[in-house]
This record gives structure tokens, sequence and C-alpha cells, in this order.
């Protein structure tokens, strides 16, 4: 058996929520929102070669319409309202189906 982790781009998250999280309670919601510092989360998914399943595909992270066009991918105002337009990072070569190329194998 193998295992493939993939990086499949990246996420902006904000320090606090990181750090503290959505735990700390609604009162604490504000100093959330104001809080303005970033922290580059990388996002993997995992390719699993199984001798009896064949592939297994765990997470297929972020896709190109969830990256660069974020407000068009998430609908209504809250969401959009929540997250921020360059929340996730994604280049052509961390796509999912360029791993999976690179490995031999296609979607």
């Amino acid at each position: 058996m193998k295992v493939f982790p993939l990086h499949i781009g990246d996420t902006k998250v904000p320090y606090r929520q990181f750090y503290y999280g959505p735990w700390e309670g609604w009162t604490k919601l504000p100093a959330l929102a104001r809080d303005k510092r970033r922290i580059i989360v990388p996002i993997y998914a995992y390719l699993i070669e199984h001798p009896q399943a064949s592939l297994i595909l765990v997470d297929a992270g972020l896709n190109w319409d969830m990256a660069h066009a974020h407000r068009q991918y998430y609908a209504g105002p809250i969401a959009r309202f929540a997250l921020e337009e360059d929340e996730y990072l994604l280049t052509r070569e961390q796509e999912l189906s360029a791993h999976l190329s690179r490995l031999g194998y296609r979607l």
C-alpha cells in the first residue's frame, strides 16, 4: 500500500480563530472579526494505492473556482461577508488533476 500526501493549496486563517477557535463563545466574535492577522495553513488530500480497493482519495482539497472565483462559488450574503476573497491560495501545479497526472492517474 502507498500513501501520497498531495498539497492542494493553502488557506489564510485568522490568527485568533486558529489559536483560540470558536469555543471562546459568541461574545468573542467581534474580536475575531477585528483580527486581521493571518496564518497560512496548507491543505492536503491523500491518495492511497490499496492492493484490494485500488485507489482511494481522502479529501479532494480545493478546486480552482473555490480559490479564484470566490464570490461566485460561495452563495449567500452571510458566506460572502464572512469569507475573504483571497482566503484560498491555489496554483495550477497544486490542482488535484495535476497531482494525479504526475502520478500517472487521471480524474
